[in-house]
């Protein structure tokens, strides 16, 4: 449970931030598997694009509209 994972998205890796040893097993993996990592980056790119202000200023739009056709 972390407030980060709605911004890292489904393709990030995720451990509880206590746990040294979890957080290692973690790192490890993402530098020995080739296409572990390639797929992060590339899935997380596209996560992020989410985020960008002119989606974010569509979305909310939309949902400005959506607000007032209901009043």
């Amino acid at each position: 449970g972390s407030c980060l994972e709605e911004a890292g998205g489904p393709h990030s890796l995720y451990c509880n931030p206590h746990d040294a040893h979890s957080l290692a097993t973690l790192i490890n993996q993402v530098l020995t598997h080739e296409e572990l990592r390639r797929t992060m980056v590339t899935e997380g790119k596209l996560w992020a694009q989410r985020f960008a202000p002119s989606t974010m200023a569509t979305q909310l739009e939309t949902l400005y509209h959506r607000l007032t056709d209901t009043v």
